[in-house]
């Protein structure tokens, strides 16, 4: 029997190689742009159970994961101490059960302990979950090959879309032992991208985690790793399911608020879809029906908003905000974005009443700064202006949209040089932005610095030929040329 087993090992092994060495150009890739940072030789490596196969011929042995922080959710299930058994049993790396505050939602419970996650992956865990033997090194195999790779999760009974599998055995010891045999055979290898998970067991990069800021708090159930899963996709990162591994998990009877909350994220997931292909109406209507849902999704009113400025309807947008308002009184955000709604649709004093409150809630919000200085510059208080753009810039020094305006400000007080220079710390990080080169030509132009604003004209014309603002900048350099070159021929 132990020959047969490893047998089946090394035949799972050798698929499992085969399988991944298609991954090659994505790991050359990740390899390449690490190289480049901190510029020493990485070796491309595919991880297996303890052992890396080398990319370039080469096997030898790496250090396997040694410890995992792990957020266990609890719950009121029979199954706790088998689970608990089973995860001791079955895991080999040594589990850091982070302590958790108590909270009103699984979001505000899970965000107590993110701040002092240590661990490369992070493990989300349901305490009636019953790990099975492997399931560990199948599911961090997936993140150490591939860094697209954000979130992975086993199959499981309990399991949503790919993840499901229908369960076959009445004892969760001896006949899940063996069902648990026969599912890895059946799916050895399988690996699929999937949009919809089971909270039950959730293997998560901690750069990742901490990137997106966290859980979102407004979920009442476990909606929320659905959430997660939406913003990591936006960030790039993908969420698979490696279906040979196995865990157990009671199924419960999804709640209607759950599956309410679960339809919101897909419609705000489908909104964006819709919206970058242009399809604003039809955009639209998914985030109302995200709204409708879910009264509190914030996340779904800001994208709404904004597809309603796009759309020149700010009324509409700031409509959006006032239950948000009512809601959460306390919150700067929401004050800061109702007020970029009703300066759009014109109520200057409102808005800047909005502002205003923002800065009060949170003083170091550098967007709530930067929106109070624009409105003063169309008010003609440029002084003023001038003051809560350089907070904003100093809050956020490398803000794009920042840069820009205090550049607008600068510019429009005669104050050149200092132009230059936000502008152009602008287009460092917007370097696409021809119209704004175009604005930099000028101001060049005019500060003396004629060759290099020639220069910069060059660049956008080369990339677009029929720009009207650098034609119309480059005629009134000829103009300006001509006429030096005039003078300089009169006796």
């Amino acid at each position: 029997n132990h020959q047969e087993e490893a047998a089946d090992k090394g035949r799972r092994g050798g698929s499992h190689v085969r399988e991944h060495l298609t991954w090659r150009q994505a790991a050359d890739r990740a390899v390449e742009r690490l190289e480049s940072v901190c510029g020493q030789p990485i070796r491309r490596t595919i991880t297996l159970v303890g052992q890396s196969g080398s990319l370039t011929g080469h096997t030898e042995t790496t250090l396997p994961v040694s410890q995992v922080d792990c957020l266990i959710l609890n719950s009121h299930s029979d199954d706790r101490s088998l689970a608990s058994n089973a995860l001791e049993r079955n895991t080999d790396v040594r589990l850091n059960k982070v302590p958790i505050e108590e909270a009103a939602t699984p979001g505000e419970r899970l965000n107590s302990a993110v701040a002092g996650l240590t661990s490369d992956y992070v493990l989300l865990l349901q305490d009636r979950t019953i790990v099975t033997a492997g399931w560990f090194d199948l599911l961090t195999a997936q993140l150490d090959v591939d860094p697209t790779v954000g979130l992975v999760v086993p199959s499981a009974s309990n399991g949503r879309s790919d993840q499901s599998v229908r369960s076959k055995y009445r004892s969760k010891k001896k006949e899940l032992q063996k069902f648990t045999r026969r599912h890895r055979n059946r799916f050895a290898g399988q690996v699929v991208k999937i949009e919809s998970v089971s909270a039950a067991c959730v293997l998560i990069r901690r750069d990742v985690l901490l990137e997106l800021g966290g859980f979102e708090v407004t979920f009442q159930t476990d909606a929320f790793i659905d959430d997660l899963v939406r913003r990591a996709e936006q960030r790039g990162y993908r969420t698979v399911c490696a279906r040979e591994a196995y865990v157990h998990c009671e199924e419960e009877d999804s709640s209607i608020e759950e599956a309410r909350e679960r339809k919101a994220i897909a419609c705000l997931a489908q909104g964006d879809r819709h919206r970058l292909s242009g399809a604003h109406d039809e955009a639209l209507a998914q985030y109302r029906e995200a709204l409708a849902l879910k009264d509190d999704y914030v996340e779904a009113a800001l994208v709404c908003s904004a597809t309603l400025l796009e759309m020149d309807k700010p009324e509409e947008a700031a409509k959006l905000f006032l239950p948000l308002v009512e809601k959460y009184p306390e919150s700067g955000r929401i004050q800061n974005y109702l007020g970029r709604c009703l300066f759009r649709a014109g109520q200057i004093e409102e808005a800047k009443s909005r502002f205003e409150r923002a800065l009060t809630l949170m003083p170091g919000f550098s967007e709530a700064h930067g929106n109070l200085a624009v409105l003063l510059w169309e008010q003609g208080r440029l002084d003023e202006a001038v003051e809560y753009m350089s907070t904003a810039a100093e809050l956020a020094p490398s803000d794009p949209d920042t840069l820009f305006n205090i550049g607008m400000i600068y510019a429009q007080l005669g104050q050149g040089l200092e132009a230059i220079d936000a502008i152009t710390g602008y287009l460092t990080v917007s370097p696409e932005d021809n119209d704004t080169r175009a604005h930099l030509a000028a101001l060049l132009i005019d500060n003396g610095r004629e060759s290099d604003g020639l220069a910069e004209l060059e660049r956008v014309l080369g990339e677009d030929p029929g720009h009207t603002d650098a034609t119309r900048v480059l005629r009134q350099l000829e103009t300006l040329v001509a006429s030096n070159e005039g003078q300089q021929d009169t006796p």
